[in-house]
Parts: C-alpha cells; structure tokens; sequence
C-alpha cells in the first residue's frame, strides 16, 4: 500500500476491501484529517497498527479485521477519535492487553469486534461507559479476569460474545442490575463463570442464542427458559447441571439447537420435546439420564443430529427413529439398550444417515442383511461390545461409501464374509474380541484405503494372505490371540505406513524374512508367543523409529544381534523364552529410554553390563529376573531337570481372555463353583481347547485379594515341580483378575480325611505316598528353588489330588519369598487354623526327604 496515500488530504472514504494488499499500513494514512471511514479488512496486512492513526479525529468506521496485524493495540488509538462509532479488529495476530483507558472518549461507539487475536488480561472497565453500545465481541482471545457487572446493564446491547478465552469468571448480578432488553446473542462459552444462571435473561424476549456451556455453572435447567418465545440456539453443555429437562422447553417452538451434554441431568427425556418442530440438533449425552428413547423424537421433521450416549437409557429403540429423514448422526453407545437390532431395517429410510454409533449397550440377536439397506452416505457404523450372535452379514458390503466399521466384542462366530472386500473406502476395521472362525479372505488385499485392521481376539486360521502387501495405507493391524499358522509373509514387512504390528499368540512357523527395513515408520512390534525358528534378523536395527518390541515365547537362537544398538528409542524389549546365547549385549546399557528389559529363559551367559540403564531403580525387577536366571535358571545339559518342565507344553502361547472364562464356565454359574474363600471362589470351567481347568476368580474389591494374586503370580511365574499346582495362564485387568490352574478331579486331602462317603480309602501306605508328595513339594521350595518360599498355609484344604491321586500343593495366596539377602516379598497374613507353621514345614519336610533319600 503506497505511503502516497496520506497525500489525498480531501479524502473521506477509503475502503480498500478485500484487494490482496500486503506489507505495513502506512503511517502517512494519519495525514487524512478528513477521512471518516477506513476499511481495509480482508487484507494481508502486517506489522503493528501505526500509531499516527490516533490522528483520524473525524472517523466514524475503522475496520482492520482479517489480516495479519502483530503487536499490541496502541493505547492512545482513539483518544481523539469522538465520533468513532464501529471498530473491527477481528482475526489478527494481536497481543496484549486491551489499554484501560482505550474507550474513554469514544461515547458513540455501538460496534467493538476484537475476537480471534491473542489479547490477554481484564476486559476495560472504560467499556461501562459505552453506554450506545450494541455488538460486544472478544471471543477467542486470551483474557481472564471478571467481567465488568456494568455490561449486564446496557439498554441498547444485543449481541455479547465472550466464548473461548478460557479464564473469564464472575457471577451474574441480580435481577435490579441485569438489564439487557434488546439482547438477541450472549455466549460465554468456555470460561470459568460460575454460580446459577441470570433469572433476568427471562425478560430478554428478543434473545435467539443461548450459549453457557463449558463452564462451572451450579444449577439446573431454569424453567425460565420457556418464556424466551424466540429462542433458537440453547447450549448449556459441560457445565454442573443437575435435575431433569423440563417439559416446558416444547413451548420454544423456534428452538433448533439444544444442546445439554457433560452434565449430571438425571430423570427422563421428555416426551414433549417431540413437539418442537424446527429441532435439529439435540445433544444430551453424557448424563444420568433414565427411562426409554422417546418415540415421539421420530416426529421431528428436521433432526438432523441425534446424540444420547453416555446416559443409563433402556428398553428398545425405537422404529419411529425412521420418520427423520434428516437423519445425519445417531449416537446411542453406551447405555443399557436391549432388544434386537431390527429397528436398522426402519432407519433405512433415513438416507441422509452418515454417523450410525450403537456400541457399548445390551442388543443381542444377529446383525441381519437389513444393514446392508442402510444409506449409501452412512461413513461410519459401529455395534461393538454388544452381545449379538450369528456372523457379519454379506450384505454389509452394499455400503459403499462405509469408512469406519466396529462390530468389536460381540459373540460373532462366523466367518468374515468376503464381500467385506467390496468396501474401497473402508478406512478402519474392528472385528476383534468375538469368536469369528476361518480364514482371512485373500480379497482384503483389495481394501487399498484400510488404515487400522483390528481382529484379535478371534479363532481365525490359515494364514496372512500375502495380498496384505496391497495395503499400502495400513497403519496398525493386531491379529493376536488367533490360531493364524503357516509362515509371516514377507509382504507384511513391506508396509512402509505401518506404525503399530500386533500378531502374538498364534501359531506361526518359520523364520522372519532377513529383511523387515520396510516397516521404516513402526514402533511397537509384537510378534511373541508364537513358533518362529531361526535368527533374529540384523535388519531390526534400521526401524530406528521402534519403542516396543516383543519377540519372546519363540525358539529363536543365536546370539542378540549387533545392529540393535541404533535402537536408541527402545522403551520396552524382550527376547525371553527363546534359545538365544552368547552375552547380553553391553550397548543395552546406552539405551536410555529403556523402562522394560526381559532377557529371561535363554542360554545367554556372562556378566550383566554395568552402568546405563541398568543402574536404573526403575529395571530392578527386570534386571533380578535376569541375575535369578542366570544364576539358576539355565537349561541342563545333558536333558531336562526333573523339577522343570516346558513352560509351553502347558497351554501353549494363547492369552486366555475374559470372554473364553465366561464361556468356559457358562458365566460362572453357581453350578460350576468348586470352593469359596476370602479371596474369592474358583469354578471348574472347560477352555475352548477342550482343556478342564479350575478358575480361581479373585474379589478386587478386597485388598488382601489383589495381595493374594500378586502373591501367587509372584512365587509361581517359574516354580516348577511335580507336586506343585501349576498356574496355566492368567486373565488381569483393573476390573478382574484370575488364575488358570490344573484341575485336580480328585478333590482335596481334607475332602478325603473328613468326608463318609468318600470312595478313596486311605491307609497307612497311601498316607505316607501324601506326606512326601507334599515334603518333595516343600523340599523344593525350601532348599532347591532359586529363593527360599515359605508357604504360611499350608493345610490339608491346600493338598489336592489329580487324577493318579499324585498330591499338589496349591494356594501360595499368603506365601513369602526370601531374597537372597534375607529380604521378604509379599506381606503376609497369620495362616488359617489347622495349617502347618513354616518353621515345623521346614524340619519335617527335610526330615522325610532324607529318610526317602537313604532307604533301600
């Protein structure tokens, strides 16, 4: 813009709107004494705002809105400028504070927009005296502080907009001070105001929106509202609301938006709100509320926006959803809905559908071809964690135009249908946590938009079809906990997107490709618990990104190669449970991001590398396990140990998850309970690989429970002996933890001593064969176990019998470890009456080991 301007002294309009302009605004504009309109909004204008426009005494409209202006607002702007009446300093780059005393002599200003800038600091008292005022806007800005109370008493005022600045406070005066009869617009959205609402916003009949939300008001829904007859916008979410919704909102026949989510409103929704036919949006998840979905919402015409998750809403939902055919988003997740899903077949007839969210409720039956009906335009459709049954329709395939598909826990069985191929826009796909069967379809490879793969926790087989290869946008794919076999196809390590790499715990044989550098963007790669051979390639050490990498429960071997030390950004690493040997690498010591460390269970040999990250308190527990294996835990030469057995040929690699424990003991049924305690019961289940198992189910609501589990894991993780109970897996989570145990058919030594009718006689040889099962037990925990473990309560209920009426002893709930440095592990409790104290377990257990040991 020419400096050359400020020459044209007759000047009075300059309106240089939307012209592309760029550079500074000249100072020489100060020059045009006469000018009384400046607009030069739309621009690419930078730098500060020159001063020297403080000389424009004679201007009445000074708009620099939308351009690229920097630095603070000059205090002395409109000391001279009387007559300034509209100013427009929207969307600039502006910092600061707004100057105190910037309003002072500007009487006649009815227009004041400073919104989306970076101004900081109180809102100037001087804005009380702006008693023409009409437009107040400072919206998306930085300031905090209180408002002035004088802005709630402006007659002229119609339009107040305070939202995001994040740090505004206050509470509204009281009805003698609140005054704003022309007020058609007020948010104060996304601040801090406090207390109720303003009862004198009742007598504001012109008001069109209403917009509080996101703040800390205290109060509930103010039937008040009912007298604004022109309303259209309410948005009162995230705030402390609590009662119900009145009823009397239905007399707001202008109302279009309501919007009430992140409270505590409680009750039900009512029916009324039916009546409000300009609706189109309603907003009230996240709530209390109770009762059923409304049928009557199926009258509103123009509802485009339908959103009630999060709440405690039961019963069906209702077919006459179908009536709005404006239909664009129904969010009904996370409720108590039951039924079957058939009321898909009437939201078909919403072809406007494009968000269709059902997850997390109670819906049971099959998931029908009726979806396949649903809109063209639907992009996202998810019915996960329900409890529907049967397979994936083929007729999902029909919706073209699907992005996101969820049917994550469920109880699916079928196999994925290969239509699924059909759906070139499908970004996401969750079908995990069900019990799908089948192979993989081939056709996948097809999806050429597929970002996120999830099918863990399924009974898929075969293998990774290699036209995985296509997939060229994936970016995470977890197939754990499957029985996927045959060999990883090197396809996979070709995905140069691919960020996360799940498919632990299946069957995969072989060896990985020599060249996994294609995966240059990864950093969480698990492939353990699986039966991969050969050597770990050298080509991990080029994902440079990596942060996770689990390669245990396999057979590698060879040493730890050399080239992992470029993974610096290592945070978690473990190789336990192969064959690896040699040395542990030293370069492990620079790796200083590293929080998890798991070398157990191989053949390495040497000293532990000093300094680095092994010094860190934070690996103690890891780098223990690592010195206890070494010292003790390394695989004979020459055969197995008797005490040991494979850890592998127990349960294999599966995680046993909590959906099989309900199937496998038909929901924990009393009829399937083998004993109660005070940690809990245990039940007798049947794995779906056919295995019987006792279950023990801990109550984590008791803290000597968790005690308990914490316990057994702890002593049990790599004890092994014939007389021991075995843990076979485990299932933990915050809500639920259990122990897998054997199965013992033949009951406990206290069933067999104190029970008439047990068909078990048991005489003076047989009671010996139980006295040094249990000593061999205990010998062995006791003197040849890599730490001392002290039972604590050791009775004849914790004796039990498999099926050769070999004794194991069981429940180490209350066991404690000695350390090698005389140290104990796992607080514990006084062992119950009629158990066998540690000191007496001692003497009595090596006793009769020597006396078996020595006789002919």
């Amino acid at each position: 813009m020419a400096p050359h301007v400020g020459n044209l002294s007759f000047l009075s309009v300059l309106n240089l709107t939307l012209t592309n302009l760029t550079g500074p605004i000249p100072a020489e504009l100060g020059r045009l004494h006469r000018l009384t309109y400046l607009g030069l909004r739309g621009n690419s204008l930078s730098n500060a705002i020159p001063t020297t426009l403080g000389n424009l005494t004679r201007l009445e409209i000074l708009s620099l809105g939308s351009n690229q202006l920097s630095g603070q607002i000059p205090p002395k702007m409109l000391l001279y400028m009387y007559n300034l009446k509209k100013i427009n300093l929207l969307g600039n780059d502006l910092s600061g504070q707004i100057p105190p005393y910037l309003f002072n002599n500007t009487l006649s200003l009815t227009y004041i927009h400073f919104a989306n800038n970076s101004l900081s600091g109180p809102i100037p008292h001087s804005v009380a005296s702006l008693f023409m005022l009409e437009f107040f806007s400072l919206e998306f800005n930085q300031l905090s502080g209180l408002v002035p109370q004088a802005m709630y008493n402006k007659s002229r005022l119609q339009a107040i907009w305070l939202e995001k600045n994040d740090n505004l406070t206050g509470i509204f005066p009281n009805n003698q001070s609140f005054n704003l009869p022309m007020l058609q617009f007020i948010s104060l959205s996304s601040n801090k105001f406090t207390g109720r609402f303003p009862s004198g916003l009742a007598s504001c009949q012109y008001l069109q929106v209403l917009d509080f939300s996101a703040n800390s008001f205290v109060d509930v829904v103010p039937t008040w509202l009912a007298k604004l007859p022109r309303l259209e916008v309410l948005e009162l979410g995230s705030n402390k609301l609590i009662g119900s919704i009145p009823a009397s909102l239905s007399n707001l026949t202008s109302l279009s938006i309501i919007d009430m989510p992140y409270n505590n409103l409680t009750g039900e929704i009512p029916p009324e709100l039916g009546l409000i036919q300009e609706l189109s949006h309603l907003y009230l998840g996240t709530n209390q509320l109770t009762g059923k979905i409304p049928a009557s919402l199926g009258n509103l015409s123009k509802l485009s926006y339908l959103a009630l998750e999060m709440n405690q809403l039961s019963g069906q939902v209702p077919t006459a959803l179908g009536k709005n055919a404006a239909l664009n988003n129904l969010d009904l997740r996370y409720n108590n809905l039951e039924g079957n899903l058939d009321f898909l077949s009437a939201l078909s007839k919403c072809r406007k559908l494009q968000f269709l969210w059902l997850g997390a409720n109670s819906f049971t039956g099959v998931l029908s071809g009726h979806v396949g009906n649903l809109s063209s335009r639907l992009i996202f459709f998810n019915v996960g964690d329900n409890k529907l049954i049967g397979g994936l329709p083929v007729e999902i395939s029909n919706i073209s135009s699907l992005e996101r598909l969820g049917v994550e826990n469920n109880l699916l069985t079928g196999p994925i249908p290969e239509s699924i191929a059909m759906l070139e826009n499908l970004g996401w796909l969750d079908l995990s946590g069900n019990d799908m069967l089948g192979p993989i379809p081939a056709q996948m490879g097809l999806l050429g938009s597929l970002e996120r793969l999830s099918f863990h926790a399924n009974k898929l087989s075969g293998s990774i079809p290699s036209s995985f290869g296509n997939l060229s946008l994936l970016e995470n794919i977890d197939l754990s906990n499957n029985q996927l076999s045959s060999m990883i196809p090197a396809s996979l390590f070709h995905l140069d997107k691919l960020i996360t790499l799940d498919i632990s715990h299946n069957y995969f044989v072989g060896a990985l490709p020599v060249d996994v550098s294609g995966l240059r963007q990864i950093y969480q790669m698990d492939i353990s618990s699986n039966f991969l051979i050969g050597s770990i390639p050298d080509s991990l050490g080029q994902l440079s990104m990596l942060i996770y990498l689990n390669l245990s429960h396999n057979s590698f071997k060879g040493s730890i190669p050399g080239p992992l030390k470029k993974l610096r950004s290592l945070a978690s690493l473990d190789l336990s449970f192969n064959n690896l040997s040699g040395s542990i690498p030293t370069f492990l010591a620079n790796f200083t991001y590293l929080t998890t460390l798991n070398l157990s269970f191989n053949s390495l040999e040497g000293q532990i590398p000093e300094g680095g990250v092994f010094s860190n308190l934070t690996l103690a527990f890891g780098a223990f396990a690592i010195s206890v294996y070494l010292l003790f835990g390394k695989k004979p030469k020459g055969g197995e140990d008797k005490h040991f057995v494979n850890a592998n040929d127990v349960i294999g690699h599966q995680i046993v998850s909590y959906h099989e424990l309900i199937h496998a003991t038909n929901n924990f049924s009393e009829g399937n309970i083998l004993g109660c305690g005070s940690f809990g019961k245990v039940f007798k289940g049947q794995l779906s690989t056919g295995l019987v198992v006792a279950i023990k189910v801990i109550d984590v609501q008791l803290e000597h429970a968790i005690r308990t589990f914490d316990a057994e894991c702890q002593v049990l993780r790599m004890a092994r002996h014939r007389n021991l109970i075995k843990i076979l897996n485990t299932c933990s989570n915050l809500d639920f933890k259990a122990l897998v145990l054997q199965y013992m058919p033949n009951g406990s030594l206290e069933m067999l001593l104190h029970q008439t009718k047990s068909t078990v006689r048991l005489g003076f040889l047989e009671r010996l064969c139980i006295m040094l099962d249990v000593s061999m037990a205990m010998d062995y925990l006791h003197h040849e176990y890599c730490n001392l473990i002290l039972h604590c309560d050791l009775k004849p209920s914790n004796v039990l019998f498999d099926e050769e009426m070999t004794a194991h002893v069981a429940d180490f709930g209350i066991a404690r470890l000695i350390l090698d440095d005389n140290s104990m592990t796992c607080v514990s409790m006084p062992g119950t009456v009629g158990y066998m104290a540690p000191g007496m377990q001692l003497a009595i257990s090596r006793y009769l080991v020597q006396l078996w040991n020595h006789a002919p």
